[in-house]
């Protein structure tokens, strides 16, 4: 999967991925994510909470992309969130805008580290969840993704034990 975020990354800065981008409700989008990362993750102990708008909310956007950046964002979240450990994801409404959070009482992100956290330089990770180390590019990808379809992508912590939250903004289309 890792060499497939770096390919998609490279075709993205590029302009050669291309973007299937339809009108999508975000709801059954965000759940099919949270499939995707159950599956991955099934034998990793962690308690997810969702909460969604009560009305529906719509993008203009390949869902296939999308579905991408919150599996993405969820399966990070419970690779630095220990056993029994807690993930929140939070959809809020902000003018034309969905605000979507990902937010979890895992290991933290160093200060010092946030301000290149989206960069593609290769970052060695060491998740807390056994797996071997490795070198990602899935939150480059991600922000990328996002900023393709008209969003931003953001991180904060305050700090190491501390947890993290990676904050999605979209463009909402009208109903």
């Amino acid at each position: 999967m890792h060499a497939d975020d770096l390919r998609d990354l490279g075709l993205l800065k590029q302009g050669k991925l291309e973007l299937r981008k339809q009108r999508i409700q975000l709801t059954p989008t965000i759940e099919e994510a949270i499939e995707i990362v159950d599956a991955l993750t099934r034998y990793r102990p962690r308690t997810l909470e969702v909460t969604h708008l009560a009305e529906p909310v719509y993008l203009n956007a390949d869902p296939v992309r999308i579905k991408q950046v919150f599996a993405k964002l969820l399966l990070n979240a419970s690779r630095f969130t220990g056993p029994d450990g807690y993930i929140w994801l939070e959809v809020a409404r902000e003018h034309d805008t969905v605000v979507i959070s990902v937010r979890d009482n895992g290991e933290g992100i160093a200060p010092e580290r946030l301000p290149r956290l989206f960069d593609l330089y290769m970052q060695r990770v060491v998740p807390a969840d056994g797996t071997p180390p490795r070198f990602a590019a899935g939150l480059a990808l991600a922000a990328a993704l996002v900023e393709s379809h008209g969003g931003s992508l953001s991180v904060s912590s305050e700090g190491h034990g501390k947890g993290s939250v990676f904050t999605v903004r979209l463009p909402i289309v009208p109903a």
